[in-house]
């Protein structure tokens, strides 16, 4: 798995837009923009470059992108502030720095105003050279780098978050095969020696009984034998259970920091203490299966997963996503995975589904129902509350379970 990390891995793309941008800046280092070379005035403007780097490696980075996504209209003001403000400063033109401004405002908002901002952005770069190079031509050659660069930056920017995004769905495809490779492994060490070693026990216990009292040394060692069977079975079976035992709270943790990695601004909520096992493995796959769609069926930006106690004390997962795809619900419907989803839920008496909403967005809905124990109890406690003499008495709903 380490082989394909470092095939599919981000930072080549963004290292080699920070070198081109510090190439770029580095070519008026040379005290001509300053009038002298006073060490002063080439700090400051280094200083320049230090601060554009940091925005463009912020904006580069899709993790950084998803945590400081409510940001990103302040530092993309920021980094235009110190995009054109050393021209005005030093009366000249900073070859290309408009043009990774323009492809970062591009690929980091919206397509209208991202496109809105990047020929605003050339607008500026042809008017600021206008006034401070002698030469008319010199401003439509800066015109013309700012949109060459900006087009190279805004493609490169969308490779980095498509390579980190396809990297976040071979890592959850791992995941699930790993797991998928755990439950077979532990349904054949079940099925295979589980009964044996059961026929084992039962043929020792049978013999112990079926010896003469006087044979007592052999009926020890059937005794031993028959408790170390016993002792197998127990540990073969608790080591089967095991495999197959899944964490809610282990795949809402993995699914954040997968989702974050890919720049998806994600918010988990999770109100419910331990549910019992059986709705924390149906609603563990489903995190897993709803995490797997918004990597492959949507270009989301904003994704919440809440898990909710309800009233009767059933569990309710709720995974909503923006950004989902023309066919991306056709393709979630005609998949295996909610298919597969909804079998497991009905099988313990819950629901799946999901459903488009309005603005793009997708929501994947389950539900679990609580044990008859716990059903019972938030009846009781409903029935209690319930004003007048047409309340049911409790005995009435032990009757109805």
């Amino acid at each position: 798995m380490g082989g394909s990390r470092q095939l599919i891995a981000s930072w080549p793309l963004t290292v080699r837009v920070l070198g081109l941008q510090a190439g770029l800046g580095l070519v008026r280092l040379d005290g001509e923009p300053h009038g002298t070379s006073s060490l002063t005035s080439l700090g400051t403007w280094a200083l320049c470059l230090v601060v554009l780097l940091a925005f463009q490696w912020v904006h580069s980075t899709p993790s950084l992108c998803g945590r400081l996504r409510k940001w990103r209209p302040l530092s993309l003001g920021l980094y235009a502030v110190c995009t054109f403000l050393p021209m005005f400063l030093w009366k000249a033109e900073w070859p290309g720095m408009a043009g990774f401004l323009a492809g970062t405002t591009a690929a980091g908002l919206t397509p209208r105003p991202g496109w809105a901002a990047f020929v605003l952005t050339a607008a500026c770069s042809w008017a600021t050279a206008q006034a401070t190079e002698p030469h008319e031509r010199d401003a439509w050659i800066a015109l013309a780098a700012t949109v060459v660069i900006g087009l190279v930056v805004r493609g490169a920017l969308r490779d980095v978050r498509l390579t980190a995004r396809v990297r976040a769905e071979i890592l959850a495809m791992d995941r699930r095969a790993r797991q998928e490779e755990c439950e077979r492994i532990g349904r054949e060490l079940h099925d295979r020696f589980t009964n044996p070693l059961t026929a084992v026990t039962l043929k020792s216990e049978t013999t112990r009984r079926s010896l003469p009292t006087q044979q007592e040394r052999t009926r020890r060692q059937l005794r031993d034998i028959a408790n170390l069977t016993r002792e197998v079975l127990t540990e073969l079976r608790a080591t089967a259970g095991g495999y197959r035992k899944l964490s809610l709270r282990d795949e809402l943790e993995y699914a954040r920091r997968l989702l974050a990695d890919t720049g998806v601004d994600v918010k988990v909520w999770n109100d419910v203490p331990v549910p019992d096992q059986a709705a924390a493995e149906v609603l563990a796959i489903a995190v897993r299966e709803g995490v797997a769609n918004v990597l492959r069926h949507s270009d989301a930006s904003r994704c919440s997963i809440q898990v909710r106690q309800l009233f009767d004390g059933g569990t309710l997962l709720t995974i909503g996503n923006d950004g989902i795809r023309a066919d991306g619900p056709e393709a979630i419907a005609d998949g295996t995975g909610l298919r597969n989803l909804s079998l497991r839920a009905a099988g313990i008496g819950g629901t799946a589904q999901g459903t488009l909403l309005h603005k793009g967005w997708f929501t994947l809905t389950v539900t679990c129902p609580a044990p008859l124990t716990d059903r019972l109890q938030a009846m009781r406690a409903a029935a209690t509350r319930l004003p007048g003499p047409a309340a049911p008495r409790p005995d009435e709903y032990e009757r109805r379970a």
